[in-house]
């Protein structure tokens, strides 16, 4: 299975990026593209896109994903990782192992507290309010899907204000693919235990945000050293 891998990157107080960068090179997925939103200082050797003044992480996202699609239209899948996430080893091959259902929208790496479901692969709850978009997988149709629904294309200038959501169209990208996901009505796939872990203690867009919070944090991830292909297949 070709992955095309797109990682997200801002400035933050606490950098991790390098700890991801080694994570996905030990989890088996190919060399990712940064899409840097505002000034960070990141390795020369990567694929680097930047955006100067920053845009915010959901249209830092959609724009990644758009991208990794029209340089290769043709991969078999899509992954979107943000700058401080950790896997298990092997994950890539684990998921070659693996055929989504056919009503699957997305594929999420990484189980919150909150979605923790029975072992192996499971839906988890979607709509606006779902958690977890660390590490999102599109399969390459849906990825097009997704890209080109009203529903996606309209977030930036129409998305929705409540109590809980701001209505600026520059956040909640779990809450833009979930929703896409009920609309459409597909499912969104994770797994138990974790396949990866939210490592970041602070958060761009929220600065009260503590790391351990149980949307944020994968209480089963069995750790970096974990080999994925032997422990959990």
């Amino acid at each position: 299975m070709h992955i095309e891998v797109g990682l997200t990157v801002a400035p933050r107080g606490q950098v991790t990026l390098g700890r991801t960068l080694g994570s996905l090179v030990a989890a088996g997925f190919a060399r990712p593209r940064l899409f840097c939103d505002g000034p960070v200082e990141v390795p020369e050797e990567y694929a680097v896109t930047r955006r100067e003044p920053a845009i915010g992480g959901w249209p830092n996202f959609w724009l990644g994903l758009t991208e990794l699609l029209a340089r290769n239209p043709n991969a078999d899948a899509y992954l979107m990782v943000q700058d401080d996430v950790v896997f298990c080893r092997d994950v890539a091959a684990y998921l070659a192992n693996w055929q989504p259902p056919v009503d699957c929208g997305v594929i999420s790496l990484f189980t919150p507290a909150c979605n923790n479901g029975p072992s192996g692969w499971h839906p988890f709850a979607a709509g606006y309010g779902m958690a977890g978009a660390q590490a999102l997988l599109f399969p390459r149709d849906r990825a097009f899907d997704f890209l080109a629904h009203p529903w996606t294309v309209n977030h930036r200038r129409a998305a929705p204000a409540s109590k809980h959501y701001r209505g600026d169209g520059l956040h909640h990208i779990d809450g833009v693919v979930g929703e896409w996901c009920k609309l459409v009505r597909r499912r969104a796939f994770c797994h138990s235990p974790s396949l990866s872990q939210h490592i970041g203690e602070t958060s761009v867009m929220y600065p009260g945000f503590t790391g351990k919070q149980d949307r944020r944090f994968a209480n089963t991830f069995p750790g970096e050293d974990a080999t994925v292909m032997n422990k959990l297949l």
